[in-house]
């Protein structure tokens, strides 16, 4: 027995395929694959590393037949799922999409790998490896859920990678991400994950999502003009013709452009030493947020509603 993702609930079964199934019937005969964590390749105990499909994750989510549950299951597929497939697909086939098309495989995006993140959550191909997940994510699911309201304090970004030798020159830089102590407050953790998808044209759609309490982070492959930052204020358009598409080593740099581990640091501090020592306690690429009206610095930036939600 298990409890929903969303709600609490009590489950029979990890019910829901986080990487849905229409997602993993495209890839279904496009193997072999290999999964990487830390940039290294994940192994069977054979010590071979390719995979035969995309694997599939589940996690467990109450539907309409779980006593007491809200039916979390169709609530993912009404305000995530469906808005965005058409979408997600038409970008995987190279073309563009544009307005709420492109919020749509934002939001998708950022559920799905919060979903994956999860200590819950299921490897079907890689039953027996430990996998990597978020702290306090109940809390972050639950309030989605209550309110309809992805989460706050996350960024999303987006690049094309591919396997050629050439690409356009990368920022070689880790932005080290620290933990932050906060007077009254347990201390506040980045946290980080990726994941990439196939396209048609044999490149890669690689997404990466960062929480960021209390700082605004810039990616250094966003000012460099090769990702584009998909959440929390999605562009206009995204076209992948019109999108610089990174060699080996570009997506080499793009894997370890985040670090989590860095030390933790007093955010009154950091205030204090400003404008300039500070920048030697974390990277020049976090930026403390603005105090409130009491002095404070904010928590979260709240996100507006999108969808439907009940």
């Amino acid at each position: 027995m298990f409890a929903c993702v969303l709600c609490g609930v009590p489950v029979k079964g990890r019910r829901e395929h986080v990487r849905p199934r229409w997602l993993l019937k495209r890839y279904k005969d496009d193997g072999p694959f290999t999964f990487y964590q830390g940039g290294k390749p994940i192994p069977y105990a054979s010590g071979r590393t390719e995979r035969s499909q995309l694997s599939r994750v589940m996690a467990p989510v109450c539907d309409q037949y779980d006593e007491g549950g809200r039916d979390c299951n169709g609530w993912l597929d009404t305000n995530f799922e469906k808005p965005a497939k058409e979408h997600v697909r038409a970008l995987l086939d190279g073309r563009p999409v544009s307005g709420s098309a492109v919020e749509a495989v934002a939001r998708w995006a950022v559920k799905t790998l919060l979903l994956e993140q999860h200590p819950e959550a299921h490897d079907a191909e890689l039953p027996n490896h430990a996998r990597s997940s978020w702290r306090n994510l109940d809390n972050l699911l639950f309030a989605m859920r209550a309110t309809g309201q992805l989460p706050p304090d996350l960024s999303l970004w987006c690049t094309l990678t591919s396997q050629e030798e050439s690409g356009p020159d990368t920022p070689d830089e880790v932005v080290l991400l620290p933990r932050l102590h906060v007077a009254g407050q347990a201390p506040a953790a980045f946290e980080f994950s990726a994941f990439g998808y196939g396209m048609a044209d044999g490149r890669q759609l690689a997404l990466q999502l960062l929480r960021h309490p209390y700082v605004e982070v810039e990616h250094p492959f966003e000012a460099a003009n090769l990702a584009t930052r998909l959440w929390p204020e999605p562009p206009t358009a995204l076209d992948p013709a019109a999108m610089p598409t990174l060699g080996i080593q570009g997506t080499r740099n793009w894997d370890r452009a985040f670090c989590t581990g860095g030390c933790l640091t007093d955010l009154n501090l950091i205030r204090l030493a400003r404008p300039a020592p500070w920048r030697g306690l974390i990277s020049p690429r976090i930026t403390v947020r603005e105090p409130g009206p009491d002095g404070r610095v904010l928590p979260e930036r709240p996100q507006a509603a999108a969808g439907h939600h009940d």
